[in-house]
């Protein structure tokens, strides 16, 4: 019986050790988060192939829910270190979800090859995702853990890359 209180004690205290360490590291990398983990809204919106995706097609990955433009100068400059996340990570459970805000399929694949970008992009053709996600500014970030909970996010380009940021993600995909 003691041992059993013993290793129950032992695993909440690592658990939100893991948590506050996890909090530390990404607060510490510009990432505001949120004091309780937010249920993901879900939404359907087609790639720019016109394949569908859902938002809970994700569940059990981490998701890197960006919103972006094509015409906006932070959103592009931020693009080169999410593929560089997207090609580390990709095997390790992590996806890029690009949201583009009201462009056209062409103009958004124009782009993407001409950056030679390859993660997913999605097409939110009237905004309505953006607004359901607070993406008021542009670039909007939100990460998404392995059981489909928003636990923080940034609004603003940023680095992605390096060792603050990585180790950040690492933690996550752990989780």
């Amino acid at each position: 019986m003691k041992k059993t209180i013993f290793i129950t004690v032992f695993i909440m205290i690592a658990l939100f050790s893991f948590a506050d360490s996890l909090k530390k590291t990404m607060e510490t990398n510009g990432l505001y988060v949120f004091e309780k983990p937010i249920d993901i809204v879900d939404f359907k919106l087609e790639d720019v192939d016109g394949k569908i995706h859902k938002l809970s097609d994700y569940n059990g990955q981490v998701v890197f829910l960006n919103f972006w433009a094509s015409w906006c100068g932070p959103c592009r400059s931020e693009m080169p270190s999410m593929q560089e996340l997207q090609n580390k990570y990709k095997d390790k459970g992590f996806v890029i979800l690009a949201v583009n805000l009201r462009e056209s399929a062409k103009t958004t694949s124009d782009f993407m090859k001409r950056n030679k970008l390859d993660f997913t992009v999605l097409l939110d053709k009237d905004g309505s995702v953006g607004a359901t996600y607070s993406a008021r500014s542009i670039p909007t970030t939100y990460i998404i853990d392995r059981n489909s909970k928003v636990i923080g996010g940034m609004i603003g380009a940023r680095e992605w890359t390096g060792d603050g940021i990585e180790k950040a993600i690492e933690e996550i995909l752990t989780q």
